[in-house]
């Protein structure tokens, strides 16, 4: 968001420039589970079960309905036009909603839904289309803003081509030319174009504070993954790392 890096931490949105400096904060009523921007620089945010946008006077507007007590909405997407897609993993679907909230439908392969960890279900939205991490299936899947399958990529592996583990990646983001991955365990974030081809490893294992586990942690330890990502509008990649509580920024 312009030149800014908009962090979720439990009941606050903190922002920051590029730079490392505080801009602001902002309280919120409950915890902010997934974060991110429309194409005007709007901040639309998800609690556990409902998503809110963020005016430009830090107040709080509800959008839609509850998606019920089972929802864990992990994820958040915005179309160029405003269409809302919620990653809830607790009900492995994806809602498809229109600006204003109301549901169109939801995305949920072969009718079981998506296999995915509660604690995160990573999408993001890049040149109309909708960019979805499947962690238990180790892939990458590209959807139409209509819901259907167009495209996939990954699979469990070792290498640096793959994802290894038994759920990544942890994060995605999303550049106009790349897609950027994330993984816990094997802690690294990785760039490949938009066809899946691997291009670089933009962060290593020994660039990352050692694995913390934090037994009563929500979010943390190992089912947390411990890093998520964005990229800036201007190509840079943000990590942020959980563990050390630190953002990286990369070029």
């Amino acid at each position: 968001m312009n030149d800014q890096i908009i962090v979720a931490a439990d009941r606050a949105l903190v922002f920051h420039r590029s730079d490392g400096s505080l801009i602001r904060q902002q309280a919120m009523p409950r915890p902010v589970r997934a974060v991110t921007t429309d194409s005007k620089g709007g901040v639309v945010v998800t609690f556990s079960d409902q998503i809110a946008r963020v005016s430009d006077s830090d107040a709080l507007e509800l959008v839609g309905e509850s998606f019920g007590r089972n929802a864990a909405l992990t994820g958040i997407a915005v179309a160029d036009d405003g269409r809302l897609f919620a990653a809830d993993s607790g009900q492995r679907v994806i809602w498809r909603l229109d600006a204003l909230g109301n549901v169109l439908g939801s995305i949920s392969p072969g009718g079981a839904g998506f296999t995915v960890p509660r604690a995160f279900f990573p999408i993001t939205w890049q040149n109309g289309h909708l960019i979805v991490a499947e962690p238990g299936r180790h892939q990458i899947q590209r959807y139409t803003a209509d819901g259907l399958l167009v495209g996939k990529w990954g699979g469990h592996s070792r290498t640096l081509e793959g994802f290894s583990g038994c759920c990544n990646p942890v994060a995605i983001t999303s550049t106009p030319n790349a897609v950027i991955t994330a993984e816990r365990g094997q802690v690294r974030v990785k760039k490949f174009d938009a066809a899946g081809k691997l291009a670089s490893q933009l962060a290593a294992p020994d660039q990352f504070a050692p694995l913390v586990v934090e037994e009563d942690g929500d979010l943390f330890g190992c089912e947390g993954g411990l890093l998520d990502v964005a990229a800036t509008n201007d190509g840079r990649v943000v990590v942020l790392d959980r563990s050390a509580c630190e953002i990286l920024v990369l070029s």
